[in-house]
Formats: C-alpha cells, sequence, structure tokens
C-alpha cells in the first residue's frame, strides 16, 4: 500500500530533492529579506547566497551517502581525499599570492580575459604537477593516458 510507496526508493530519492529545494528556497527567501530589511550590499548578498548554497548541497550529499551506505558497503578514500584538498589548497594560496601580485585588473572583459589566461594555465598545471608527485595513482592514469594517446596516433 501507502507506506511501501512512501519507504520505497521511487518515493525518497526525489522527496529529498523536493525537502531540499523547499528548503533552499526558504533560506534565499530569509537572506533575501535580511537583506532589504537592512540594506545589504551586494558582495553579502552573493555571500550568503553561496554559503546556502553550500548548505544545500552539502545536505543533499550527506543524505544521498546515508542512503547509498544502507545498500552498499563502501570505504572512504580519506587519504587520497587529504592528498587531494592539500594540493588544491596550496594551489589556490600560491595562486592567490601570485594574482594579487602580478595581474593586472583591466575594466575591458577583453583586454582582462586573455592576460588571466596563462595563469589560469599555469595554475592547472602547478596542479597536476603537485598531484603527479603526491599521488601514485594519478600517475599512473596520466601514464595511461599518455599510452593511449600514442596509439591513436
Amino acid at each position: 500500500g501507502i507506506k511501501q510507496y512512501l519507504k520505497s526508493k521511487l518515493f525518497s530519492v526525489p522527496l529529498v530533492f523536493v525537502i531540499g529545494n523547499s528548503a533552499y528556497i526558504i533560506m534565499l527567501v530569509l537572506i533575501f529579506w535580511q537583506s532589504n530589511q537592512y540594506q545589504w550590499n551586494v558582495i553579502d548578498i552573493v555571500f550568503w547566497w553561496g554559503i546556502i548554497g553550500i548548505i544545500y548541497n552539502a545536505g543533499i550529499l550527506i543524505t544521498f551517502w546515508r542512503m547509498l551506505s544502507k545498500n552498499i558497503s563502501f570505504e572512504f578514500p580519506l587519504k587520497k581525499t587529504i592528498k587531494y584538498i592539500t594540493s588544491a589548497i596550496i594551489t589556490s594560496i600560491i595562486s592567490h599570492m601570485i594574482l594579487t601580485e602580478y595581474l593586472v585588473y583591466e575594466k575591458e572583459i577583453m583586454e582582462f580575459g586573455p592576460s588571466i589566461i596563462p595563469h589560469i594555465l599555469f595554475f592547472i598545471g602547478m596542479y597536476f604537477g603537485l598531484m603527479l608527485l603526491l599521488d601514485k595513482e594519478f600517475r599512473l592514469l596520466v601514464k595511461q593516458i599518455f599510452q593511449e594517446l600514442k596509439k591513436l596516433s
């Protein structure tokens, strides 16, 4: 009957999204109401909008992780995750230092866009370089990609 349907996966997955989206919209309405009430500037509104987005996505992720762990046993790769997060943090800190020191912010996007492309490519290369140093499986993946590319040429 209806109880079995409510407990089924056909109902639970959409229900998670309905509840999550409803909570997201309610939080946004509250933030916009507060911002209008206290005359917040645009930066504050965007900041809180981002925080709400993080909370929403974290809630959905945790809910689905719990639902999945009931059906599948799997061990979270904590060590690898820490390596990737550490690499991202190191790259971000170095990127921030370099950008604040050397990047010239232009008002026109057509002038600013081309000037930031070399920085972006450098940071991507730095991240991949760090991952090559830190992660054996990443090195193996890159090696296999190059082997496949050689076969194609």
